[in-house]
């Protein structure tokens, strides 16, 4: 397979991690890196797996496309969950932690996901949110 046959970020991503598996994918800092091969096993073994005992709907749900709303900082772990989440054909709503909550919800309310996913320092302010604005009551939305 050949750079010019692929047509998704995923097909790219597992062309590199296959031919150069030992190169860097991502940099945390001068210090933390992950190759493409520890990325791959981060997101094809773990993540992924780890997605579907939290949210089965994703895997069960017959349709691809399901929704995560993902209210993380900007790191390589969400780089690594957008990609795992690409991998179970889900779409990744990344929102800022330090957004108002009320962009939150209103995101949340459009996406209608199947699944949050918070920062721990976002994470009760995310649930108080979701309760809140009785998002749960409306889209069964675990977080």
């Amino acid at each position: 397979m050949d750079l010019s046959s692929i047509t998704s970020p995923v097909e790219i991503f597992d062309y590199h991690a296959r031919n150069t598996p030992d190169a860097p994918f991502v940099a945390e800092d001068l210090h933390t890196s992950l190759s493409y091969l520890e990325t791959y096993v981060l997101t094809e073994d773990l993540l992924c797996r780890r997605l579907c005992e939290l949210c089965p709907a994703i895997q069960s749900q017959g349709s691809p496309r399901s929704r995560v709303v993902l209210i993380t900082p900007n790191n390589s772990l969400l780089l690594s969950t957008v990609l795992a989440l690409w991998r179970l054909s889900c779409v990744a709503v990344p929102l800022q932690p330090r957004a108002e909550p009320d962009l939150w919800m209103g995101m949340i309310s459009c996406a209608r996901p199947a699944l949050i996913i918070a920062a721990p320092s976002a994470l009760e302010q995310v649930k108080k949110c979701v309760a809140e604005y009785n998002v749960t009551a409306k889209t069964d939305i675990p977080v």
